[in-house]
């Protein structure tokens, strides 16, 4: 799996939920940001990006959860 995740939403209040809930696990962080702009990063900072929500609209909520678990997410 991937060591170091950065996972980003457009609401505080899910940023604030998913923190909480999963503050157990220091390689997660959790940051509001609109993926319509995001100047906080850099082009091609990443190696890979997963928009589950789009996952979960061709595959369902199922095969979402079992494609990511098996990328390690």
């Amino acid at each position: 799996g991937f060591v170091v995740q950065l996972q980003t939403d457009i609401s505080p209040v899910v940023v604030k939920q998913m923190q909480e809930r999963h503050a157990q696990y220091p390689n997660l962080t959790y940051l509001v940001s609109d993926c319509r702009n995001m100047p906080e990063f850099r082009d091609c900072q990443f190696g890979h990006v997963i928009d589950k929500g789009k996952v979960e609209k061709h595959t369902g909520q199922l095969k979402c959860t079992r494609l990511l678990r098996h990328c390690g997410l």
